[in-house]
């Protein structure tokens, strides 16, 4: 079954950047191909407002292409959208985190503390044991009532592993795709006298289970290769969410 996805609307993503409106839409439709027509008209900037595309049966998109400042407070606002324009609650979310690299762990985070109400999200271990953190759900998230399915590639880095894994070991979401980069640590770069640098790890990031995510990556619930003209893993999870088997990610309580 293909996405049903109309090319006359804009997919909203945190993190594009770019000189221009022009070039931001340029980008976006390099980037995200059938996601957009590169031809569109009207302000970027708005478009984008429009945030995410309703799929089919009432089951939201969202694609975050890397943490930033801000990116938990627009994924909320996403997805508040996609509750109006539904009309009525979701029947399932598509989190998409492919090629995401990473960024703020704190970000990521707060994404995580919005879909589970209790429960460690991530370690941080240091070299000491006065060096280590962890990080806990500290709310019911707002986002409790629907099926969730993550989709992951050899892109998804550092703070995007970290969501996936969070989700994966809480039982919140299903994680589809291939296997994720594996770069969950903290690097930190000392100067040397000579102008050089030197860039020791100081930090790993360890998933609720205990498990290293550093050079090892999330292994999906469900693994899916894409095909060159043919985007399977957005498919599948479409598929499952239209499945009862999704039902089994929403907390009971």
């Amino acid at each position: 079954m293909k996405a049903n996805l109309d090319p006359s609307r804009i997919v909203y993503v945190h993190g594009l950047e770019s000189s221009s409106q022009s070039g931001k839409a340029r980008l976006f439709a390099e980037r995200y191909p059938g996601l957009v027509t590169p031809d569109f008209t009207g302000d970027f900037e708005e478009r984008m407002g429009q945030l995410v595309p309703l799929l089919e049966n009432g089951i939201g998109y969202v694609k975050l292409a890397q943490f930033q400042d801000r990116t938990s407070q627009e994924l909320t606002e996403a997805i508040a959208g996609l509750r109006a324009e539904n009309g009525n609650e979701l029947s399932g979310l598509i989190l998409d985190l492919r090629n995401n690299p990473g960024g703020l762990l704190t970000e990521a985070i707060d994404v995580v503390d919005e879909f589970i109400d209790s429960g460690l999200i991530v370690s941080v271990r240091g070299r000491t044991e006065d060096q280590t953190r962890e990080y806990y759900a500290t709310k019911n998230g707002s986002f409790q009532t629907f099926p969730v399915v993550v989709i992951v590639n050899d892109g998804s880095a550092s703070a995007s592993e970290v969501v996936a894994e969070a989700l994966q070991d809480s039982k919140r979401a299903v994680i589809l795709g291939t296997k994720t980069f594996g770069k969950g640590s903290v690097q930190t770069i000392i100067k040397l006298e000579d102008g050089s640098g030197l860039k020791l790890t100081t930090a790993k990031f360890y998933a609720p289970s205990g498990r290293s995510i550093n050079e090892v990556g999330v292994t999906p619930d469900i693994k899916v290769e894409n095909s060159e003209d043919q985007d399977k893993q957005l498919e599948s999870a479409i598929n499952i969410l239209n499945s009862s088997e999704s039902d089994k990610t929403i907390p009971k309580g």
